[in-house]
């Protein structure tokens, strides 16, 4: 049996339109003590929560992610001013249409207790688009190994191993600053992202067969 065999990569790509939207958003409040701090930024967040329930934000889509109270000094250092109490709430939004007006709800609750840390558009099933990547590397594997058989004349075989080299997609950040919400907005932010790229590569080996 021959042991003749030639070693390709491949590297395939797919485009997918975004469907979610992730949200970062901070609510805080100042005060004297930390009591009286975390009392100001609990009922803030009940408030922003109550408004994204009511913007048609499932209750399993908003959670907790950090809760926080920090020391504020005057610009002297002379010393503690005070204390800022905050939390930041993790928000999904299944509609990318309907994220403008879910922020909008937030920061009408909120007023400038809200800041929106982050805002990332994301496909929440990316299994389709990352196949359709792994076919066009193998595909792309196959013709390069082919058209070696061809000037080598001879011809492929059977695959004697593949290996993955990995199928990777990333988020598309809208805003990576972070920026205080308009208690006065008025109108909804437009959001919008344009396609995420998916790839995938793989390294093929064939067996080397003579050509009839």
């Amino acid at each position: 049996m021959s042991r003749r065999t030639v070693t390709v990569s491949g590297t395939g790509w797919a485009l997918a339109v975004p469907d979610v939207v992730r949200v970062s958003l901070q609510v805080g409040h100042d005060s004297s003590d930390v009591a009286t701090a975390l009392d100001g930024a609990a009922e803030s967040t009940a408030a922003v929560i109550s408004a994204l329930r009511s913007a048609g934000v499932d209750a399993s889509d908003v959670r907790t992610e950090t809760v926080s109270v920090n020391q504020r000094w005057d610009n002297q250092g002379n010393g503690p001013i005070g204390f800022t109490a905050s939390q930041r709430l993790g928000v999904t939004v299944r509609e990318v249409d309907g994220a403008g007006r879910v922020l909008r709800a937030a920061a009408t609750a909120a007023g400038n207790a809200l800041l929106v840390d982050s805002l990332t558009l994301e496909v929440s099933d990316p299994e389709p688009a990352l196949r359709e990547a792994r076919d066009g590397a193998f595909a792309d594997a196959r013709s390069k190994a082919e058209q070696y058989a061809g000037l080598a004349r001879v011809r492929l075989g059977d695959v004697v191993e593949i290996g993955e080299g990995g199928a990777m997609h990333s988020p598309v950040p809208v805003t990576a600053r972070r920026a205080k919400a308009d208690a006065a907005m008025t109108v909804p932010m437009p959001v919008e992202g344009a396609s995420q790229g998916f790839t995938a590569s793989v390294t093929v080996t064939w067996r080397l067969v003579d050509a009839d």
